[in-house]
């Protein structure tokens, strides 16, 4: 779809633009058009004609079209009290910026895009949960902000995105907001792995990558290409509002991913690690992100004729390991 309001869209800030997913939709961005305003730490990065590196939003004009939120730290490390609030801290206080920004501003952004993940979801999900799945709970956040996210037995990264969704949504008087929940990304970030698929590359190539717990735990997934293709269908589809499952319509079982991806690698599966040993050697990290079964379905992107580029996890990892 061609964005119809491509004169009007012109300016963008997003924020984790040199990241996984980030840098790759300043790629994409850029060759539409767009002039972009990246929030980065790198003070080394260059400005050009197209993008310009900041690393503090009161240091400039807070005048742009669309705002796109995609900063954190990584989550996928093994937690404790001190990461667990630096990973917390990464997305509260720069969404909390930002928001700020927008309802100060007498010409606020069009649009607000905002990084959550699948992991609002309970860990142990029914098959193919989409949006509305939360409706009440959002909704009595969108009207009770001030309100605590969940009690005190949600799970760690639950809590995160509720509290990262909530205070997204305080900006939806002044501008359009979307959730982006997302799933595991697979692809490569510079032409080298990077995410998910770059932590178990080396194990699963030199041949004792193995399959997790029982290993019938359901992974939502999602190539980078179409995240980046539903980021822009949501710049494009004014009536896309609220939280979007940024995910495959085809999750799939750790056992078919991990006899796949061995397969690409043309290498064997053998293995299996018992899920006292992820409990054990990961703590709550690996209990609440590798041994959890959530199967999402994208079904806002499909209602908006989103067309997937890939649907199958085989054509996904032999397109990302052609070369």
């Amino acid at each position: 779809m061609k964005n119809q309001n491509s004169q009007i869209l012109k300016t963008v800030l997003i924020t984790g633009g040199t990241g996984f997913i980030g840098s790759a939709l300043c790629t994409d961005l850029i060759k539409d058009n767009y002039k972009l305003t990246v929030l980065t730490r790198n003070k080394q990065l260059k400005n050009n004609s197209t993008i310009s590196f900041v690393s503090d939003l009161d240091s400039i004009d807070f005048n742009f079209d669309i705002v796109i939120n995609l900063a954190g730290a990584s989550i996928a490390v093994n937690w404790n009290k001190k990461n667990q609030q630096e990973i917390y801290d990464s997305r509260i206080n720069i969404t909390k910026k930002i928001v700020e920004k927008i309802n100060n501003s007498a010409t606020p952004p069009r649009l607000l895009i905002s990084g959550s993940a699948i992991g609002i979801y309970p860990q142990q999900t029914p098959q193919n949960i989409a949006e509305d799945y939360l409706t009440n709970d959002l909704q009595n956040i969108a009207i009770n902000p001030q309100n605590s996210s969940l009690d005190s037995q949600t799970s760690f990264a639950q809590k995160l995105c509720f509290d990262w969704e909530k205070t997204a949504l305080q900006a939806q008087n002044k501008t359009r907001v979307v959730l982006l929940r997302t799933g595991i990304v697979l692809g490569k970030k510079n032409n080298n792995l990077d995410g998910f698929l770059k932590k178990i590359y080396w194990p699963f190539f030199l041949g004792v990558g193995a399959k997790i717990g029982d290993s019938k735990q359901q992974m939502s997934w999602i190539a980078l290409e179409d995240i980046i293709g539903i980021i822009k269908l949501i710049i494009d589809d004014e009536k896309i509002s609220g939280p979007i499952n940024t995910t495959s319509p085809s999750p799939i079982s750790n056992q078919k991913f991990s006899e796949t991806f061995a397969k690409i690698l043309n290498r064997p599966c053998f293995f299996s690690l018992p899920s006292c040993f992820i409990k054990q050697v990961y703590g709550q990290m690996g209990e609440e992100l590798m041994l959890s079964s959530q199967s999402i379905a994208p079904k806002k992107a499909l209602q908006h004729n989103y067309q997937f580029q890939f649907l199958e996890i085989e054509k996904c990892l032999i397109n990302i390991f052609k070369k």
